[in-house]
């Protein structure tokens, strides 16, 4: 039976007709629908017929065994199936591996030499008065220069409050000076000048001298500058001083025997290495940076090897160093390890020399003023706890390295509420002090009476002076004035004691505890108990320092000052 597919079927349509078998469009061909086929049920017996039995259809193409189809009319053969659809695409390939980098580029070339400069490009400095010098004028005094003349650059500075030049370092300076004239009151007066470095102590270069008409000099003078060539290391002062002077001279400059124009004492500066005034022109523009690849030189924006720097590096600006392992200052030598030099401030500061030491010495981290006398403190590393735990003290206003030593105000100094007593023979007379906070202070007082040879006993209680002229806060509960029951032995007495204060009192026979009470902003009384016989105050009725051969008192306390 031909079959009559429609003829533009969509994927899914399905087509029957007549008693052929149900077929649907999988998108390319018809193909027989399974949902439709089933095992039909044998029909009834037909007639015997009398035409021939069909011929067998042809072989379809291999592929799934389809279920048994209804027995067919006999019929032409089919046609071949087509082919079936293709297989699902595999999945995609893991991706190959990255290519070699490429070699380095080439440094570039270096730029072109700059023009050569016609200028100079030094520090120099001419300074003077403009006015007679007319005290400090005896050996080792300094001219005071007070006024700069002319000056370039910023390696020279001149004070012009006391005279004092300072000079930068890693340079090297022509000094010269001179005083014109000077006038005497009389006398064989022979004054003579010369450069003296400041830092080190030393006079330098060459002197300068003269002398009177009148002198009896057997020698003679060609009196010209004082002269000094110096290469400095690190910031160094230098000033222009009298090597010989005389406290016949009146003053410097400004003789009446001449004109007082340009009479003055001055000075002349100038860096003479480098760059100089006399030497060199100025260096010519530099040319133009050649371009550079740093490709296997610069890691992530770091330099990845190591680099020796001989001499000083100047960095204008901001450096910011980035490590994870360290930063080393210094190798050592003998005692010394390393060292930071600070600068100090320029104004408000009274600290000597160029600034702030930190250093390692010995087993000690120092913090110290570069110049003077040294002032500053230490820490001991040998004396912290393993493991770095040892904490550094805080207070409210400032950190602080230890607990400060006890500075001494000498003996202690002793009135009376009527009478001040005499002290007698003492083997240890002493009070001391030293400061904890802000306002918080720490009193320590020893008195060792051996003897009452020259003593008296004063009349009234006993009254003792805080030291370095400090005075009590007595708005503080703890510290409330107290100056009733004058000798008096009563209990009540012990309400008004500083808590944080205690020691002992004896006068060899008997004793007990002493606590310091306020009695006015600058005076304390000492109030003795001994718990079973007395509460009294320490005075002219009690260890009286007359009566008594023997007297100690130890007493330590701890208050806050106005």
């Amino acid at each position: 039976m031909a079959l009559n597919f429609p003829s533009s079927p969509i994927s899914g349509q399905t087509y029957q007709s007549g008693s052929s078998p149900y077929y649907i469009f999988n998108g390319n061909y018809w193909e027989i629908d399974r949902a439709y086929v089933v095992n039909g049920t044998s029909g009834t017996s037909g007639t015997s017929g009398i035409g021939s039995s069909g011929t067998d259809g042809t072989s379809g193409t291999s592929g799934t065994s389809g279920s048994n189809g209804l027995v067919g009319l006999h019929g032409t053969s089919g046609t071949s199936g087509s082919s079936g659809t293709s297989g699902v695409s595999g999945t995609s390939g893991s991706n190959g591996s990255s290519g070699t980098s490429g070699t380095s580029g080439t440094a570039g070339s270096s730029g072109s030499s700059g023009s050569s400069g016609i200028g100079v490009s030094a520090s120099y400095m001419r300074g003077s008065r403009s006015t007679q010098q007319t005290s400090g004028l005896t050996t080792n005094s300094v001219v005071v220069f007070t006024q700069t003349d002319n000056s370039t650059g910023s390696d020279i500075s001149l004070n012009t409050s006391t005279g004092r030049i300072t000079l930068e370092a890693n340079r090297t300076y022509r000094l010269m000076g001179m005083v014109p004239n000077f006038t005497t009151s009389g006398g064989d007066v022979r004054p003579q000048f010369c450069w003296y470095n400041e830092t080190t102590s030393t006079y330098i270069g060459s002197s300068a001298a003269a002398y009177v008409p009148s002198s009896a000099a057997a020698y003679g003078t060609f009196y010209g500058p004082a002269e000094a060539v110096i290469t400095t290391n690190t910031t160094t002062v230098v000033s222009f001083r009298f090597l010989v002077g005389s406290s016949s001279l009146v003053a410097i400059g400004g003789s009446g025997d001449f004109s007082t124009t340009g009479s003055y004492p001055w000075f002349d500066i100038e860096v003479i290495s480098g760059n100089s005034p006399l030497v060199n022109g100025t260096s010519g523009t530099s040319g133009t940076s050649g371009l550079v690849d740093y490709t296997g030189l610069i890691t992530t924006g770091s330099i990845s090897t190591t680099q020796n720097i001989t001499g000083s590096v100047i960095i204008s600006g901001s450096l910011n160093i980035i490590t994870t392992s360290q930063l080393q200052i210094g190798t050592g030598s003998g005692d010394e390890g390393g060292e930071i030099l600070l600068a100090k401030a320029i104004t408000n500061t009274t600290l000597s020399g160029s600034g702030i030491t930190i250093d390692s010495y010995r087993d000690r981290l120092r913090i110290f003023e570069q110049g003077g006398n040294a002032r500053g403190a230490y820490l001991d590393i040998t004396s912290q706890s393993n493991g770095v735990s040892s904490e550094i003290l805080t207070r409210a206003s400032t950190n602080i390295l230890a607990t400060p030593v006890w500075t001494s105000a000498g003996a202690i100094s002793i009135s009376g509420t009527t009478t001040a007593p005499t002290k007698g023979t003492t083997t240890k007379d002493n009070i001391s002090y030293r400061q904890l906070g802000t306002k918080q202070w720490e009193v320590v007082m020893t008195y060792f009476q051996t003897a009452n040879t020259g003593a008296a006993n004063g009349s009234g209680d006993y009254l003792f002076t805080l030291p370095n002229s400090l005075s009590f806060d007595m708005t503080i509960p703890s510290q409330t004035q107290y100056q009733a029951n004058v000798g008096t032995s009563s209990w009540y007495n012990a309400t008004y004691v500083i808590p944080s204060g205690g020691g002992m009192i004896s006068n060899g026979a008997t004793g007990g505890k002493v606590f310091p009470v306020v009695y006015n902003s600058t005076q304390f009384r000492i109030l003795a108990i001994n718990d079973s016989a007395w509460v009294k105050w320490a005075g002219s009725g009690h260890f009286q320092l007359l009566d008594n051969t023997y007297v100690t008192i130890q007493l330590t306390f701890r208050f806050t000052s106005t």
